[in-house]
């Protein structure tokens, strides 16, 4: 038992570094977008909004490659969930004094 919780905090720190990264790449993607706007004099709507909206164009263009990239990601994150939760953990001891006792029939 003590092996099993013992992995399981290790998934758990796992999970939650790559939370932060994620939210540190997010802002920082954040950031980048304030950086050009004010460097090169873009308005931000330019920037954000979508192109089809900008360029007034027809609602169905682009659409079948805003779905790949839609499926292309859930497909991503799967995957990244997935191997965080079979990382091996290097950690895990089993608990002294609680092992099982192997009863032999005869």
């Amino acid at each position: 038992m003590c092996s099993f919780i013992n992995h399981r905090v290790s998934k758990n720190r796992t999970v939650l570094h790559f939370a932060i990264f994620a939210y540190i790449l997010a802002i920082l993607v954040l950031f980048l977008i304030v950086f050009i706007r004010f460097m090169y004099k873009i308005p931000k709507a330019d920037l954000t909004r979508d192109p089809v909206q900008l360029l007034n164009g027809r609602p169905y263009i682009g659409m079948l490659s805003n779905l790949g990239i839609i499926i292309w990601s859930a497909t991503a994150g799967i995957c990244l969930f997935v191997n965080i939760l079979n990382l091996p953990s290097n950690k895990a001891e089993p608990c002294p004094n609680k092992r099982k006792k192997i009863v032999r029939m005869q």
